[in-house]
């Protein structure tokens, strides 16, 4: 854990979740295989955010939201918007979405309010998070 967790425990970002073609494809393949996991379990920041967060690319990193949390790992891009963390669709970004119907019956997947942190914890598995539906 390093120093600067204490400097600056949890910053507040806004969330999207997307659709990626490699989530997409990775879904064809498996939704319990290890390419999946590596498309779907992560958070994509601006490198400014990365730097704000004290932390170094492909690390894990916390997310809370008022509807839950999960850890992901932190990876960067040039085409991501400072200020907000890309999350792709799959049982990872569940965890963390608003679980209220919003107008026309569909459910809120852009620009709502979470904090993140950097993290020790593991990212869990496929199997473990399904097992949390079940």
């Amino acid at each position: 854990m390093s120093f600067y967790k204490f400097l600056v425990p949890k910053i507040e970002k806004i969330i999207t979740i997307i659709h990626t073609y490699d989530e997409e494809i990775s879904k064809i393949i498996g939704k319990n295989t290890e390419e999946y996991r590596n498309n779907t379990a992560i958070c994509i920041f601006s490198e400014d955010d990365i730097n704000e967060l004290g932390i170094k690319e492909n690390t894990n990193v916390k997310i809370n939201t008022k509807w839950g949390s999960v850890v992901l790992k932190a990876v960067k891009s040039q085409y991501t918007k400072k200020g907000v963390v890309l999350i792709p669709m799959g049982i990872w970004a569940c965890q963390i979405i608003p679980s209220d119907i919003q107008k026309y019956g569909q459910i809120k997947y852009r620009n709502f309010k979470g904090f993140i942190e950097s993290t020790d914890e593991k990212i869990k598995s496929y199997e473990e998070l399904k097992n949390i539906f079940s």
